[in-house]
């Protein structure tokens, strides 16, 4: 995955971008009801696994602004 690779732990505009469409396509898949396909199984794991990776980064993010903060 291209979120932590040769990139520092600050949270950038691109991966800002990345984190919010990822949770609008999950939102998306997970609300699609009737329209439900097999394939977005494998979607969904997959944005679960990225979502992971970003989460460390916007967690490490609040880390950084409340010690700044405080």
């Amino acid at each position: 995955c291209r979120v932590m690779q040769g990139e520092s732990r600050s949270m950038g505009t691109e991966q800002i971008l990345r984190y919010l469409y990822l949770v609008d396509r999950r939102l998306t898949l997970l609300t699609s009801g009737i329209n439900w396909k097999p394939e977005y199984e494998a979607e969904l794991e997959a944005i679960d696994r990225e979502l992971k990776q970003l989460r460390e980064v916007v967690e490490a993010e609040h880390k950084k602004k409340r010690h700044a903060a405080g």
